[in-house]
């Protein structure tokens, strides 16, 4: 019930409040409701957002580690090595980013090349010596500070800048 009322507020802030220059939006691509995902909840949501003219950036998600690295980290001194996680389990296909859910998003923008990059087996859980995960799955605030000029950059190949 707390998601929906978030929900309902929100669309009642965009309805009433100057429209945003953009609408950034992620998800947790791994929940399912009775075994299938979520596809027809997030067409409703995204076509209410539509429907503010804003463009809809979507932030794919993020690798899930499935381990405190935090914890990991803390008991393995300096071989942070040790904390790296199998990139196959922790980066999955995103059901928003097929079938009929795409065509609502103006831009997509992966993190995923700073959060794991390459095509190793491995993520990592420290990258440039910056803790990427404050827990099992959250990334630090420290690694978003990292990702901005990223996400800057993404959003000026997509020719969408939030400063204009």
């Amino acid at each position: 019930t707390e998601c929906n009322t978030w929900r309902s507020n929100m669309f009642r802030r965009l309805r009433n409040e100057p429209r945003p220059k953009i609408i950034f939006i992620s998800s947790l691509n791994r929940y399912t409701h009775n075994g299938r995902t979520l596809n027809n909840d997030w067409a409703r949501t995204l076509k209410a957002l539509k429907a503010t003219g804003a463009p809809i950036v979507y932030l794919e998600d993020t690798p899930y580690p499935f381990m405190n690295v935090p914890t990991c980290i803390s008991g393995s001194l300096n071989d942070w090595a040790k904390c790296d996680f199998k990139r196959v389990v922790s980066l999955r296909a995103d059901p928003l980013l097929s079938g009929s859910l795409r065509r609502y998003l103006t831009a997509v923008i992966d993190v995923n090349k700073f959060l794991c990059p390459g095509n190793g087996p491995k993520c990592p859980s420290v990258r440039n010596r910056i803790l990427l995960y404050r827990d099992a799955s959250h990334v630090t605030n420290t690694a978003m500070a990292a990702l901005t000029p990223i996400v800057e950059t993404e959003l000026k190949v997509a020719k969408l800048d939030p400063k204009t």
